[in-house]
C-alpha cells in the first residue's frame, strides 16, 4: 500500500475532535447511565469552582471592609475619649467656679433669710439683691452731687470743647469758671497751654499766674525733651461757693504775635471733681 498523504494540522485537530466525539456517542449510546454521571460530574465541578472563587471574592471584600470600618470606629473612639476627657475637664472648672461663687453668695443668703422672714425662701435674695442695688444707685446719685461740677466762660461767652474765641479787638482773655454743684469746691485750678509755635514771651499774664514746666511730648512710652506745649497754671486763693462764679486773672496776647490764629487748651478742676478739659481756638486777627 502506498504512503497516505501528509494532512493540514488543522485537518488533523479536526479529525481527532471527530474521533473523540464519536467515542462519546457510542459510549453514551452504550452506557448512557455513567455518561450523563460524567456529564454531571463535570458540570458540578466547574459550578463549584467557580462558587468557591465567589465565596472567597466575596469573603475578602468583607474582611477589607470590615477592617476598614473598624480602623473608622478605632479613630471615632479616640476622638470621642479626647472629647469626653476635655469636657471632664471643663465640667471640674465650672463646678468650681460654683463653689467658689456659692460661698461668696453665703453670707447674702444668710442675711437675706433673716431679713425677710415674711417672703418665701425662694424670693429672699432677690428682694435683697434688689434693695442693695437701689441703695447702691441712691449712694451713687449722692456722691455724685457732692462732687464738683463746673461750666467754663471765656469774654462772658460760654464756651465748650472745639469753641472759637475771637480776640480781634481786645487781644485780651479773661476766663470764669462757675460751680455747678450744691458744695463748694476747695483748690479750683486752671491750667493754660498753648503750642510752642508761639513764643512765651508773646504773652502777658495777670496776677496769680505761673508758669509750668512745659509738656514734652511721649513716643513709645518714653518722655522726650521735645516740647509741643507751653504750660501756665492759676489756682483760687479762697473756696468757691456752691453755684457760685470765679473769675481768673486775664490773658493777653502782645501785638509782637504774628499768628492769625493759635490753638489752646484750658483744663478746670478742684478737689473731689473730674478735670474738665477744653480745646479752643482763639483768633487773633
Amino acid at each position: 500500500m502506498g504512503k497516505e498523504p501528509e494532512l493540514e494540522p488543522w485537518l488533523k485537530d479536526g479529525r481527532e475532535w471527530l474521533k473523540k466525539g464519536k467515542s462519546h456517542i457510542q459510549g453514551a449510546f452504550l452506557h448512557p447511565w455513567e455518561f450523563i454521571v460524567s456529564c454531571l460530574w463535570a458540570l458540578l465541578s466547574w459550578n463549584t469552582l467557580l462558587i468557591l472563587i465567589l465565596c472567597v471574592f466575596a469573603y475578602k471584600t468583607g474582611e477589607w471592609i470590615t477592617a476598614n470600618e473598624n480602623s473608622k470606629l478605632t479613630e471615632a473612639n479616640h476622638t470621642l475619649e479626647k472629647n469626653l476627657t476635655s469636657l471632664d475637664g471643663q465640667l471640674k472648672e465650672v463646678k468650681q467656679d460654683r463653689d467658689k461663687y456659692q460661698m461668696m453668695l453665703a453670707p447674702f443668703q444668710a442675711m437675706a433669710v433673716k431679713l425677710y422672714t415674711n417672703t418665701p425662701v425662694e424670693d429672699r435674695l432677690n428682694l435683697f439683691s434688689s434693695q442693695m442695688f437701689n441703695i447702691s444707685s441712691n449712694l451713687s446719685f449722692e456722691m455724685e452731687r457732692e462732687r464738683p461740677k463746673f461750666i467754663i466762660y471765656v469774654n462772658d461767652k460760654l464756651i465748650t470743647n472745639n469753641s472759637t474765641i475771637s480776640l480781634e479787638d481786645t487781644r485780651e482773655l479773661f476766663i470764669t469758671v462757675k460751680n455747678l454743684s450744691p458744695i463748694s469746691a476747695s483748690g479750683l485750678s486752671v491750667d493754660f497751654s498753648i503750642p510752642v509755635g508761639i513764643s512765651a514771651t508773646n504773652l502777658l499774664f495777670g496776677a496769680d499766674w505761673h508758669q509750668e514746666p512745659p509738656t514734652t511730648d511721649t513716643i513709645d512710652n518714653v518722655i522726650t525733651t521735645n516740647i509741643i506745649f507751653y504750660h501756665w497754671e492759676w489756682m483760687a486763693a479762697r473756696v468757691v461757693a456752691p453755684y457760685g462764679g470765679f473769675q481768673v486773672s486775664s490773658i493777653k496776647f502782645l501785638t509782637n504775635t504774628t499768628y492769625i490764629a493759635t490753638y489752646a487748651i484750658i483744663e478746670v478742676y478742684a478737689e473731689h471733681s473730674e478735670r474738665e478739659i477744653l480745646e479752643i481756638t482763639i483768633k487773633l486777627k
